[in-house]
């Protein structure tokens, strides 16, 4: 006999439930709504069970069990935000060419705040692709059998690099640009292919079959260099074509570089290096599977991509790190029923999909940062076309208030503001308090 587990909330006059089978959470849900709790109509039939449901902001949002959300306005009539919530499963997200893009079985996402989001149907003629990245005004995504692809638009794609591509062997890959150079690392022989241009590459296979393969899982571009990394590798290279490579045992599946530092993560735990070469395990984590890390804002994050399995709708949180050195981290959990995935950073927010196709978003992230000037410089970060107002006080004492010196508009990834009132302040602290949109 199946039992229904059922979840009730409460807005403008009218009782929701929802309801799905605890022990089988794959069959149906549904939801119903009654103005008295004693009559009550069916709204909705969803293909999984729903797991719970609450009013807010004018409107009843009603969790799934496959990670979805749906929507409703006034309890009667519901709908998934997402044209098409079957695919919205991201296997790779990153931040690139002033927007969010996500790459799902066979199709691309788009979006330029993390909230709304375009597709485009992927083409049939590339195979699977595993990232992208942009530069020079081309989009270049790590394919299948050590291919890579190439695109002026994100529509359109081909493969200049037929004659280097290995079918039937695998060679999966990624692909990572900088200093006017894109590097795509494989996953077979440890194989790395350069160009200068996205048309013309070369190939350069660093390990051969000589000991154990080195699969390239992932690679980054930040303070400067390069860096790839495979469960018994790490590589780093400034210039895309002559490489370190060091033979671990760390099981490293991905690697993010931001704020003059490296964090590789994997089933070991983290570690973290400032040149890329020599490397430092992060103590108390030995057990933990990390399997995602990005960086912005300041902060490394990192997500364990780890499923799990309950016989009921009641999930354990999901954990992720955070940790603003690479070294020292601290767990925190998200109370979402499904494990986290890829992450990525852009226009002051984290994004991070989940294992049956929902997303996570962080509130916005703003730094301040003073620069040392004639008059103090505030360079402020966060989302941009938002407006920020800056504000100071002299003194740290509980009666001070702030006085706000005036408003900016964050229009690229940073913007500077000059207290031009500070020449008598013999010391002044400031802060930014984001406003609503920009006109």
């Amino acid at each position: 006999m199946s039992t229904y587990q059922s979840r009730l909330t409460y807005g403008n006059g009218l009782w929701v439930l929802v309801n799905g089978l605890a022990d089988y959470p794959m069959y149906s849900g549904e939801i119903l709504f009654s103005a008295d709790l004693v009559n009550w109509t069916f709204a909705y039939t969803n293909s999984q069970s729903l797991s719970a449901v609450t009013f807010a902001a004018d409107r009843f949002v009603a969790a799934g069990y496959n990670g979805a959300f749906l929507v409703s306005p006034n309890g009667t009539n519901w709908a998934n935000p997402f044209s098409n919530a079957a695919d919205l499963y991201f296997s790779e997200l990153d931040f690139l060419n002033g927007q969010f893009v996500g790459i799902g079985w066979d199709r691309f996402f788009f979006s330029s705040n993390g909230v709304a989001w375009t597709t485009s149907p992927m083409p049939t003629t590339t195979g699977r692709l595993f990232n992208l990245t942009f530069g020079n005004g081309l989009y270049v995504a790590g394919g299948e059998y050590r291919s890579v692809w190439i695109s002026t638009n994100g529509t359109e794609w081909n493969n200049p690099i037929t004659n280097l591509s290995r079918f039937p062997y695998s060679g999966d890959t990624r692909v990572a640009f900088g200093n006017g150079v894109f590097v795509a690392v494989s996953y077979h022989e440890a194989d790395i292919l350069t160009s200068a241009d996205g048309t013309n590459w070369m190939l350069q296979t660093l390990v051969t079959n000589i000991g154990d393969y080195v699969h390239f899982s992932d690679v980054t571009f930040a303070n400067g260099r390069f860096v790839a990394v495979a469960s018994t590798a790490i590589a780093s290279s400034l210039d895309g074509t002559n490489w370190n490579i060091v033979r671990t045992n760390l099981g490293l599946h991905s690697v993010a570089g931001g704020a003059g530092r490296f964090v590789a993560v994997g089933g070991n735990g983290p570690v973290s290096s400032s040149d890329g070469t020599n490397w430092v395990a992060s103590p108390g984590h030995e057990l933990d599977n990390f399997s995602y890390v990005a960086f912005g804002a300041g902060w490394f994050v990192a997500t364990s991509g780890a499923a799990y399995s309950t016989s009921t709708l009641i999930a354990p949180p999901r954990p992720y790190w955070i940790s603003s050195d690479g070294i020292n981290w601290t767990r925190r959990t998200v109370a979402t029923p499904q494990a986290m995935g890829p992450l990525a950073f852009g226009d002051g927010t984290f994004i991070a999909g989940t294992e049956r196709g929902g997303l996570l978003q962080t509130d916005p992230l703003i730094t301040l940062s003073l620069r040392a000037a004639a008059l103090p410089e505030l360079q402020i970060s966060g989302p941009r076309h938002r407006q920020y107002q800056i504000e100071c006080r002299d003194t740290v004492t509980v009666t001070d208030g702030w006085a706000s010196l005036g408003t900016v508009t964050v229009t690229n990834d940073s913007t500077v503001f000059t207290d031009l009132s500070a020449t008598n302040a013999p010391r002044r602290f400031y802060r930014a308090v984001l406003l609503n949109d920009a006109d």
